[in-house]
C-alpha cells in the first residue's frame, strides 16, 4: 500500500471536503435556476386551453348575480393571461329586476374579467321593465368594466330608443346612472310618441 498518497490525500482532505460541496452547491443551483440562463429566450404565444359553449356568472359580495358571460367557444393565453371569445353575450343583471343583454362576434377578457372588450356587430339592448321598450347601442367596438357598471367606445356608435335615434363618434356611458356622455360629431333626431 502506498502510505505517501494517502498521507496526501490526508492533507488535502480538509481543502476537498469544501471544494466538492461548493461544487455540489452550483450544480444544485444551475437545475433550480434554469430560467436565468434562458431570459433572452421569446416568451411563446400559446393557447393553454380552449372550452366550447362556456356560462360563467360573477356574483356580488351579497353572493347574488350581478352579470353572466356566455360564448360559443373561449380560449386563454397564459402569457398576457387574456381569454378570448367568440359569439360573447354578456347579460347584466341589475338590482331592479331588469337586464342588460350585450352580443358581439367577438371579444376579449383582460385581468380575470375585469376589463371586457367586444368587437364587430357589438348590440347592447336595455329593456325598460315600465313601459317594456327597449333602448339599442349598436357599434363595432366597446369597452366594459363590469365590476364599476361603466362603458366606453372610440368609435361610431348609434343608440336608438322608441323616440329618439343618436349617432356619434366615441361615447362613456354609466350603466348605474344610465347617463350616457357622446363625445363628438352628435347628431339626434327626436320624433314624439303620437298621443
Amino acid at each position: 500500500m502506498n502510505f505517501a498518497f494517502l498521507d496526501r490525500l490526508r492533507a488535502w482532505l480538509p481543502i476537498l471536503i469544501p471544494l466538492l460541496l461548493l461544487g455540489a452547491t452550483y450544480w444544485l443551483n444551475q437545475q433550480i435556476t434554469p430560467e436565468a440562463n434562458k431570459a433572452a429566450a421569446p416568451i411563446r404565444h400559446d393557447v393553454d386551453f380552449v372550452i366550447e359553449n362556456v356560462t360563467a356568472t360573477n356574483l356580488n359580495s351579497q353572493g347574488q348575480p350581478r352579470f353572466n358571460l356566455a360564448a360559443s367557444k373561449m380560449w386563454h393565453y397564459p402569457d398576457d393571461n387574456a381569454t378570448y371569445l367568440q359569439a360573447p353575450l354578456l347579460t347584466s343583471l341589475n338590482p331592479d329586476g331588469s337586464k342588460v343583454v350585450t352580443t358581439a362576434e367577438t371579444g376579449k377578457t383582460l385581468n380575470n374579467g375585469e376589463e371586457v372588450f367586444l368587437y364587430n356587430n357589438v348590440k347592447v339592448v336595455q329593456t325598460n321593465l315600465t313601459t317594456h321598450s327597449e333602448t339599442i347601442l349598436t357599434t363595432d367596438y366597446l369597452h366594459l368594466l363590469p365590476k364599476l357598471n361603466q362603458a366606453d367606445s372610440n368609435q361610431a356608435v348609434t343608440l336608438s330608443t322608441p323616440t329618439t335615434v343618436v349617432h356619434a363618434i366615441g361615447m362613456n356611458i354609466d350603466l348605474t346612472t344610465r347617463i350616457t356622455q357622446f363625445l363628438s360629431n352628435v347628431k339626434a333626431v327626436h320624433a314624439p310618441i303620437a298621443r
